[in-house]
């Protein structure tokens, strides 16, 4: 898996050149739908990231990922973690 960077960038100016162009592709489709950028597992064709709030990490195959589908996973995600922690 390439890890790349994971810190959030404002700009794709700030992506660094160890990227494959597709992972700075998947990593402007994540950080636009507001996810933090881990990598691209190609074995499994899943593109994974992490929540800024929570820290979970999460995923999408490759060939459905979109801003949007980061953003409503990462709601859900956030949501599902704000519940547990109440519950604690």
């Amino acid at each position: 898996m390439s890890t790349g960077n994971v810190s959030h960038l404002s700009s794709p100016r700030n992506i660094p050149s160890s990227l494959s162009v597709f992972d700075t592709l998947c990593k402007v489709i994540v950080e636009t739908g507001g996810g933090m950028f881990v990598g691209v597992c190609r074995a499994e064709r899943l593109v994974l990231w992490r929540s800024s709030a929570t820290g979970q990490t999460l995923y999408s195959p490759i060939d459905g990922l979109s801003a949007d589908t980061v953003r409503k996973q990462i709601d859900e995600s956030d949501s599902q973690f704000a519940v547990t922690q109440v519950e604690l």
